[in-house]
């Protein structure tokens, strides 16, 4: 079941932000995202817990939606390749409720690359050398974009 992610999910965050990560996000990012307006997070829970996680960046003006980015995503790895990642992508896609979804995913992540290309995401630029890769290499990041009809009441 997806919940909206709280302060107190954090520790189960990391763990899986860690796992998932060959260079995590440290606890204060996510803590900075989670006290900002302009951020929402979600979680994915089971019986064992957090599962998969989201996190989404909203950018208004004046009430109005005009584009959002899903800035970090991640799935426990035993949970991997189930399509519990979809379903995370889709649900962060259904609460932006913008016209415009942009995210970055390093250019080596082909899984990653798959879903978002099945799920109509289309590749419009790249950042060289934006990631870290070790010590003494950076990798390319893609940069994805989905646009969306967003019905109006």
């Amino acid at each position: 079941m997806f919940y909206d992610m709280h302060k107190h999910d954090l520790a189960e965050i990391m763990a899986i932000e860690r796992q998932a990560h060959s260079h995590p996000w440290s606890a204060q990012i996510f803590q900075d995202c989670l006290s900002h307006k302009a951020y929402r997070g979600f979680v994915w829970k089971n019986s064992q817990g957090i599962q998969a996680y989201g996190l989404l960046q909203v950018v208004q003006s004046q009430g109005q939606v005009l584009e959002a980015s899903i800035i970090n995503l991640a799935v426990k790895p035993a949970q991997q390749r189930q399509g519990l990642g979809r379903k995370m992508l889709l649900h962060l896609l259904a609460h932006s409720r913008a016209p415009m979804v942009y995210l970055e995913v390093r250019a080596s992540n082909h899984i990653a690359i798959a879903l978002y290309q099945k799920c109509g995401f289309h590749a419009v630029g790249m950042r060289r050398n934006y990631y870290p890769k070790n010590a003494q290499q950076r990798e390319d990041a893609l940069i994805f974009a989905l646009e969306q009809t967003i019905a109006t009441a």
